[in-house]
């Protein structure tokens, strides 16, 4: 499906809702999802994080596994999230905020959008109904943790802590599959870095967030077990 993404207007999007139920369908055909590094002490909770390369850009991006075929997501069961937390990557739907300005788009497009179903975007004066400013409040997290998320990023390939990790998996009814492009914290070199290094990454409250994700990777076999209840 097309995007038409347009600046969000009083004038031009008053009379607009949204339909929550039916951005189901942007949530179940993904296989993974961006996270921010500002969201990885609640989403480490539940899901297995990895970093992932950009198809077009080659750049590192922090995601979060959420199922292991293509359009794939095991977290979403009759519509439901089977998750006490959601990535704010879909959270965020169908608005965009732009990384430059800030600025608020909407796409068009959503087949959640309409003038005559769903949560109202403008209240009767205009103004911005509750249902956009909890949208809002979700865009401008997206919009702070973009930038310290690049920057932990760019930290870990700076000190060569990001090494390639295959998944081999073998399901209940023995169906195997092989998961490649995915990348983990090495924990050896983690541990082994220079005394300066790791007070760098310390100062920078980095630390931290290493662990957890390190520490996520637990939750594979709960999603290897959401699989095996779908076979």
């Amino acid at each position: 499906m097309t995007n038409d993404y347009q600046m969000l207007s009083k004038t031009a999007h008053k009379n607009l809702r949204v339909c929550e139920s039916k951005l189901h369908d942007l949530q179940v055909a993904t296989q993974i999802a961006p996270v921010l590094i500002t969201e990885v002490d609640r989403l480490a909770a539940e899901f297995s994080l990895f970093f992932s390369k950009n198809s077009q850009t080659g750049d590192f991006v922090l995601v979060a596994l959420l199922g292991f075929s293509d359009n794939e997501n095991l977290f979403l069961a009759d519509g439901q999230w089977q998750s006490s937390s959601i990535p704010l990557a879909f959270e965020r739907h169908p608005f965009l905020i732009e990384q430059t300005d800030g600025s608020i788009f909407i796409d068009m497009q959503s087949p959640a959008v309409s003038t005559n179903e769903g949560e109202r975007i403008f209240d009767d004066t205009d103004e911005a109904s509750a249902y956009l400013q909890r949208k809002i409040t979700v865009l401008e997290a997206i919009y702070n943790g973009a930038e310290p998320t690049q920057q932990f990023i760019k930290l870990l390939q700076e000190y060569n802590l990001l090494e390639p990790v295959k998944l081999d998996i073998t399901f209940a009814n023995q169906s195997q599959q092989s998961i490649d492009g995915l990348y983990t914290i090495a924990s050896e070199r983690l541990a082994g870095l220079a005394e300066q290094a790791m007070i760098n990454l310390h100062k920078q409250n980095l630390l931290q967030p290493c662990f957890l994700v390190m520490h996520s990777l637990q939750h594979l076999q709960a999603l290897i077990d959401k699989k095996n209840q779908r076979l």
